[in-house]
């Protein structure tokens, strides 16, 4: 009897190594070449918000929770049965200006 051809594939015993999940490597940063787009020019910007200022302060806001008006009272806005009126400087001294040059 002959033998076959001699294999040249390895012989291996046992199992495979086992794996334990792909390794990435880190990701790049991203980076920004353009200049952020300018949809509003700084005067629009602040027509907006003299907008917004005036209707906080003329028309309100409409509040049903009675612990919420409670509070909003506390802040020295003028309330009704159901609507709070803001002034703007409460909300100016409140919440930070915008960066005009960011929007």
């Amino acid at each position: 009897m002959s033998e076959g051809p001699a294999s040249t594939r390895p012989r291996h015993r046992g199992r495979a190594p086992r794996s334990t999940g792909p390794t990435l490597a880190p990701l790049p940063r991203l980076t920004n070449r353009w200049p952020p787009l300018e949809i509003l020019t700084a005067e629009q910007v602040e027509r907006i918000l003299v907008a917004a200022f005036r209707i906080l302060e003329e028309a309100g806001l409409e509040i049903r929770s009675p612990a919420a008006r409670h509070c909003c009272t506390r802040t020295r806005t003028a309330s009704t049965e159901v609507s709070v009126s803001i002034a703007p400087a409460s909300v100016k001294s409140s919440v930070p200006a915008p960066d005009i040059r960011r929007i």
